[in-house]
């Protein structure tokens, strides 16, 4: 009788263990899969922006460089995130599905904790790298990055003569001379 009580509730707490493993593959499953939607979508954004943009003339060459180098690597991390992130998804179903051994899904699960750092991380440098990319694209489209040369006046081409007066004097005159 003890020993028969004994393997019930044996089975009870492994049934529970595994209720609990469950909700913890979908809740990975869960996350993941929000991850890559939104991996997706810049992915899109960001070759979208790589392909159409047409930088003035004038532009300079840096902020041009800053912009695409941002966006390349918003693109390289969210095509990472939506691969891998992908077959985590599938794989990982599959092992806890169709896994031979009785602990295929405590298996699956390790996997996915194992894996969620580096896909968490990408997707963090793709996002930020995006934000980037936007702050570049600002920049070139209100036209603050193009080169100008600055006019030569009477004033700059002159000479500087050392005096003994103080800045705050040389300030003064030299505002005075500009109006």
């Amino acid at each position: 009788m003890l020993r028969t009580g004994k393997q019930v509730w044996e089975a009870q707490a492994k049934r529970s263990a595994l209720g609990i493993r469950q909700e913890e593959l979908e809740f990975h499953i869960q996350r993941y899969t929000v991850l890559i939607t939104q991996s997706a979508i810049l992915t899109g954004f960001s070759f979208e922006s790589i392909v159409h943009l047409e930088v003035p003339e004038g532009t300079d060459w840096r902020v041009s460089a800053w912009f695409f180098g941002s966006i390349s690597l918003a693109n390289m991390c969210s095509v990472y995130v939506v691969v891998v992130g992908s077959c985590l998804v599938v794989l990982g179903n599959q092992l806890a599905l169709l896994g031979q051994d009785g602990d295929s899904l405590e298996r699956a699960v390790t996997h996915l904790r194992k894996r969620r750092f580096s896909l968490f991380f990408m997707g963090f440098i793709s996002l930020f790298s995006m934000i980037s990319g936007g702050m570049a694209l600002a920049w070139i489209k209100m036209g603050v990055g193009k080169r100008t040369p600055q006019p030569r006046t009477h004033a700059h081409a002159r000479t500087h003569r050392p005096t003994a007066r103080s800045g705050a004097h040389r300030a003064l005159v030299h505002f005075a001379r500009s109006q």
